[in-house]
Protein backbone atom coordinates (compact mmCIF):
# COMPACT_ATOMS: atom_id res chain seq x y z
CA UNK A 1 0.00 0.00 0.00
CA UNK A 2 2.88 2.38 0.75
CA UNK A 3 4.28 1.99 -2.78
CA UNK A 4 0.85 2.69 -4.28
CA UNK A 5 0.53 5.85 -2.21
CA UNK A 6 3.95 6.98 -3.39
CA UNK A 7 2.89 6.56 -7.01
CA UNK A 8 -0.35 8.48 -6.39
CA UNK A 9 1.54 11.29 -4.65
CA UNK A 10 4.17 11.47 -7.40
CA UNK A 11 1.54 11.64 -10.14
CA UNK A 12 -0.25 14.48 -8.37
CA UNK A 13 2.92 16.51 -7.90
CA UNK A 14 3.76 16.07 -11.61
CA UNK A 15 0.27 17.12 -12.67
CA UNK A 16 -0.50 13.69 -14.13
CA UNK A 17 -3.91 12.02 -14.10
CA UNK A 18 -4.04 8.28 -13.47
CA UNK A 19 -6.55 7.66 -16.24
CA UNK A 20 -6.79 3.85 -16.08
CA UNK A 21 -5.08 0.64 -15.11
CA UNK A 22 -4.60 -2.62 -16.98
CA UNK A 23 -4.35 -6.28 -16.14
CA UNK A 24 -3.70 -9.43 -18.16
CA UNK A 25 -6.54 -11.62 -16.91
CA UNK A 26 -8.19 -14.61 -18.61
CA UNK A 27 -11.97 -14.92 -18.20
CA UNK A 28 -12.48 -17.60 -20.84
CA UNK A 29 -12.70 -20.65 -18.57
CA UNK A 30 -15.86 -21.94 -16.86
CA UNK A 31 -16.88 -19.95 -13.76
CA UNK A 32 -16.57 -23.00 -11.49
CA UNK A 33 -13.07 -23.98 -12.69
CA UNK A 34 -9.84 -23.75 -10.71
CA UNK A 35 -8.38 -21.54 -13.45
CA UNK A 36 -11.18 -19.03 -12.96
CA UNK A 37 -10.84 -19.13 -9.18
CA UNK A 38 -7.19 -18.16 -9.54
CA UNK A 39 -8.03 -15.53 -12.14
CA UNK A 40 -10.62 -13.94 -9.87
CA UNK A 41 -8.12 -13.79 -7.04
CA UNK A 42 -5.65 -12.12 -9.40
CA UNK A 43 -8.38 -9.76 -10.62
CA UNK A 44 -9.42 -8.65 -7.13
CA UNK A 45 -5.82 -8.08 -6.07
CA UNK A 46 -5.06 -5.77 -8.97
CA UNK A 47 -8.47 -4.12 -8.94
CA UNK A 48 -7.79 -3.15 -5.32
CA UNK A 49 -4.38 -1.75 -6.26
CA UNK A 50 -5.84 0.39 -9.03
CA UNK A 51 -8.77 1.52 -6.89
CA UNK A 52 -6.38 2.58 -4.12
CA UNK A 53 -4.37 4.48 -6.74
CA UNK A 54 -7.47 6.35 -7.84
CA UNK A 55 -7.82 4.87 -11.33
CA UNK A 56 -11.41 5.33 -12.55
CA UNK A 57 -11.21 2.46 -15.06
CA UNK A 58 -9.27 -0.78 -15.56
CA UNK A 59 -8.62 -2.65 -18.80
CA UNK A 60 -9.55 -6.33 -18.72
CA UNK A 61 -9.18 -9.03 -21.34
CA UNK A 62 -11.76 -11.57 -22.43
CA UNK A 63 -9.55 -14.60 -22.94
CA UNK A 64 -5.96 -14.82 -24.10
CA UNK A 65 -5.98 -18.62 -23.99
CA UNK A 66 -9.48 -20.20 -24.07
CA UNK A 67 -9.92 -23.88 -23.17
CA UNK A 68 -8.79 -25.91 -26.17
CA UNK A 69 -11.95 -28.01 -26.30
CA UNK A 70 -14.39 -25.08 -25.91
CA UNK A 71 -16.47 -23.68 -28.74
CA UNK A 72 -16.50 -19.94 -29.33
CA UNK A 73 -20.05 -19.84 -27.97
CA UNK A 74 -18.91 -21.52 -24.75
CA UNK A 75 -16.03 -19.07 -24.37
CA UNK A 76 -18.43 -16.14 -24.86
CA UNK A 77 -20.70 -17.60 -22.17
CA UNK A 78 -17.73 -18.06 -19.80
CA UNK A 79 -16.42 -14.55 -20.35
CA UNK A 80 -19.88 -13.08 -19.82
CA UNK A 81 -20.45 -14.96 -16.57
CA UNK A 82 -16.99 -14.16 -15.22
CA UNK A 83 -17.26 -10.51 -16.18
CA UNK A 84 -20.57 -10.21 -14.33
CA UNK A 85 -18.88 -11.58 -11.21
CA UNK A 86 -15.93 -9.23 -11.64
CA UNK A 87 -18.21 -6.24 -12.18
CA UNK A 88 -19.96 -6.81 -8.87
CA UNK A 89 -16.61 -6.38 -7.12
CA UNK A 90 -15.48 -3.49 -9.33
CA UNK A 91 -18.68 -1.55 -8.62
CA UNK A 92 -18.08 -1.83 -4.88
CA UNK A 93 -14.64 -0.28 -5.41
CA UNK A 94 -16.02 2.42 -7.73
CA UNK A 95 -13.98 1.32 -10.76
CA UNK A 96 -15.27 0.79 -14.29
CA UNK A 97 -14.10 -2.24 -16.28
CA UNK A 98 -13.19 -1.81 -19.93
CA UNK A 99 -13.14 -4.89 -22.14
CA UNK A 100 -10.46 -4.30 -24.77
CA UNK A 101 -10.90 -5.45 -28.37
CA UNK A 102 -7.97 -7.79 -27.94
CA UNK A 103 -7.24 -11.54 -28.21
CA UNK A 104 -10.54 -13.47 -28.44
CA UNK A 105 -12.66 -10.35 -28.88
CA UNK A 106 -10.70 -8.84 -31.76
CA UNK A 107 -13.78 -10.23 -33.45
CA UNK A 108 -16.09 -7.26 -32.94
CA UNK A 109 -19.21 -9.45 -33.15
CA UNK A 110 -17.96 -11.42 -30.14
CA UNK A 111 -17.10 -8.25 -28.24
CA UNK A 112 -20.52 -6.71 -28.83
CA UNK A 113 -22.29 -9.95 -27.90
CA UNK A 114 -20.62 -9.86 -24.49
CA UNK A 115 -21.09 -6.12 -23.93
CA UNK A 116 -24.78 -6.23 -24.85
CA UNK A 117 -25.43 -9.31 -22.69
CA UNK A 118 -24.38 -7.50 -19.50
CA UNK A 119 -26.57 -4.77 -18.07
CA UNK A 120 -24.12 -2.73 -16.02
CA UNK A 121 -23.16 0.96 -16.11
CA UNK A 122 -19.74 -0.11 -14.84
CA UNK A 123 -18.80 -1.93 -18.06
CA UNK A 124 -17.51 -0.41 -21.28
CA UNK A 125 -14.92 -0.90 -24.00
CA UNK A 126 -11.25 -0.04 -24.08
CA UNK A 127 -11.26 1.11 -27.70
CA UNK A 128 -7.99 0.14 -29.41
CA UNK A 129 -7.53 1.39 -32.96
CA UNK A 130 -5.34 -1.52 -34.09
CA UNK A 131 -6.62 -4.71 -32.42
CA UNK A 132 -9.03 -6.20 -34.93
CA UNK A 133 -9.75 -9.48 -36.65
CA UNK A 134 -8.80 -9.44 -40.36
CA UNK A 135 -11.01 -6.92 -42.12
CA UNK A 136 -10.92 -4.73 -45.21
CA UNK A 137 -12.45 -1.84 -43.28
CA UNK A 138 -11.14 -1.47 -39.73
CA UNK A 139 -12.79 1.93 -39.39
CA UNK A 140 -16.25 0.41 -39.82
CA UNK A 141 -15.56 -2.07 -37.00
CA UNK A 142 -14.14 0.67 -34.79
CA UNK A 143 -17.26 2.75 -35.37
CA UNK A 144 -19.42 -0.11 -34.08
CA UNK A 145 -17.73 -0.20 -30.69
CA UNK A 146 -16.97 3.52 -30.27
CA UNK A 147 -20.31 4.23 -28.50
CA UNK A 148 -19.21 1.90 -25.69
CA UNK A 149 -15.71 3.39 -25.25
CA UNK A 150 -14.62 4.46 -21.78
CA UNK A 151 -10.93 4.79 -22.74
CA UNK A 152 -9.58 5.16 -26.29
CA UNK A 153 -6.13 4.06 -27.43
CA UNK A 154 -4.70 5.22 -30.75
CA UNK A 155 -1.74 3.59 -32.46
CA UNK A 156 0.38 4.62 -35.43
CA UNK A 157 -0.74 1.58 -37.41
CA UNK A 158 -4.05 -0.16 -37.92
CA UNK A 159 -4.79 -3.48 -39.63
CA UNK A 160 -6.27 -3.69 -43.14
CA UNK A 161 -6.77 -7.27 -44.36
CA UNK A 162 -4.50 -8.35 -41.50
CA UNK A 163 -1.61 -6.13 -42.65
CA UNK A 164 -0.15 -3.15 -40.85
CA UNK A 165 -1.30 0.07 -42.51
CA UNK A 166 -0.65 3.66 -41.39
CA UNK A 167 -3.58 4.83 -39.29
CA UNK A 168 -5.76 7.71 -40.46
CA UNK A 169 -5.72 9.82 -37.30
CA UNK A 170 -8.32 12.24 -38.61
CA UNK A 171 -10.71 9.40 -39.31
CA UNK A 172 -10.14 7.85 -35.88
CA UNK A 173 -10.78 11.13 -34.08
CA UNK A 174 -13.91 11.66 -36.20
CA UNK A 175 -15.24 8.22 -35.20
CA UNK A 176 -14.80 9.01 -31.52
CA UNK A 177 -16.29 12.49 -31.85
CA UNK A 178 -19.37 11.16 -33.67
CA UNK A 179 -19.81 8.60 -30.87
CA UNK A 180 -19.78 11.51 -28.37
CA UNK A 181 -16.68 10.15 -26.65
CA UNK A 182 -15.50 12.64 -24.00
CA UNK A 183 -12.71 10.73 -22.27
CA UNK A 184 -8.95 10.51 -22.59
CA UNK A 185 -7.27 9.70 -25.89
CA UNK A 186 -4.22 7.57 -25.12
CA UNK A 187 -1.40 7.41 -27.66
CA UNK A 188 0.13 3.93 -27.61
CA UNK A 189 3.45 3.73 -29.46
CA UNK A 190 4.78 0.29 -30.47
CA UNK A 191 6.97 1.08 -33.48
CA UNK A 192 10.73 0.30 -33.76
CA UNK A 193 11.81 3.92 -34.33
CA UNK A 194 13.15 6.07 -31.49
CA UNK A 195 10.09 6.95 -29.38
CA UNK A 196 11.71 10.16 -28.08
CA UNK A 197 11.98 11.39 -31.66
CA UNK A 198 8.72 10.06 -33.05
CA UNK A 199 6.13 10.40 -30.28
CA UNK A 200 6.18 14.23 -30.06
CA UNK A 201 5.33 14.48 -33.78
CA UNK A 202 2.35 12.15 -33.52
CA UNK A 203 1.10 13.74 -30.31
CA UNK A 204 1.24 17.18 -31.94
CA UNK A 205 -0.86 15.90 -34.85
CA UNK A 206 -3.42 14.29 -32.52
CA UNK A 207 -3.72 17.45 -30.44
CA UNK A 208 -4.31 19.47 -33.61
CA UNK A 209 -7.07 17.11 -34.72
CA UNK A 210 -8.74 17.07 -31.31
CA UNK A 211 -8.69 20.88 -31.11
Amino acid sequence: RASINRIKRRAHLLGLDITAGAMGNNFGHPPDSEVTRQQMEYFRTWLDHFADMGAPAVRVFASKAPPQDATDEQVIANVTANLEQALAYAEKRGVMLGLENHDFVKDIDYLLTIIKAIDSPWLGVIWDSANLAPTANPYADLSRIAPYAIVAQVKVMTRVNDKNTPADFARLVKILREAHYRGYLVFEYEEPEDPYQEIPKYVQELRRLIA
